[in-house]
């Protein structure tokens, strides 16, 4: 078929090149480098929350990682993870096992007015502060955002953690409160 399309085109070679694999990809080209999240994230911290029921969507993570490259305009990391889970099973597991901290404030899990999804966006530096139990580790080292968005496709709720360098709090501030996360999928 190449050879064809080759000779119809009047190239005299041709070759096709595989594809790689998700788990193969160069980091330094702005694609995912590790693609097992949980790893990463517990490298971070290992007290930051990652779903069990909740597989890496890595289709959805090079995507979503160009689109908040393009925000940020600095290095980040993108895990993207699928549940089929419901949203409330999801929003319920994360609003419990962040409510350890002093300084977590539960959203509501209602959609806002005229939207028929729901969505959550926490930063977890400021959410995981001041824990009821001491935490030997400390405070993360790195900026996390944490955000839930009900989808109306499979899957059913996305999960999308949002790591970047611990210098860039005040820019990661200012971005947050200028871009809207509420979308369907």
């Amino acid at each position: 078929m190449v050879a064809l399309l080759a000779a119809a085109l009047g190239l005299s070679s041709c070759t096709v090149e595989p594809r790689m694999q998700a788990d193969e990809l160069d980091p330094n080209e702005g694609r995912v480098a590790d693609m097992n999240p949980k790893r990463t994230i517990q490298r971070i911290h290992p007290a930051i929350p990652v779903y069990a029921g909740a597989q890496l969507r890595a289709d959805l993570t090079k995507r979503d990682e160009v689109e908040i490259r393009r925000q940020f305009g600095v290095p980040v990391e993108v895990y993207t993870l699928g549940s089929d889970d419901a949203f409330a099973k999801v929003w319920h597991y994360y609003v419990t096992y962040l409510g350890q901290y002093r300084g977590f404030h539960a959203p509501t899990s209602l959609p806002p007015e005229g939207q028929n999804w729901r969505t959550m966006q926490i930063n977890l530096n400021t959410a995981m502060r001041d824990p009821f139990v001491p935490d030997p580790k400390g405070e993360l080292d790195h900026n996390v955002l944490l955000q839930l968005t009900e989808s109306s496709t499979s899957p059913r709720t996305v999960i999308r953690y949002i790591i970047t360098a611990k210098e860039m709090d005040q820019v990661l501030g200012e971005v947050l409160n200028s871009v809207s996360c509420n979308r369907t999928l």
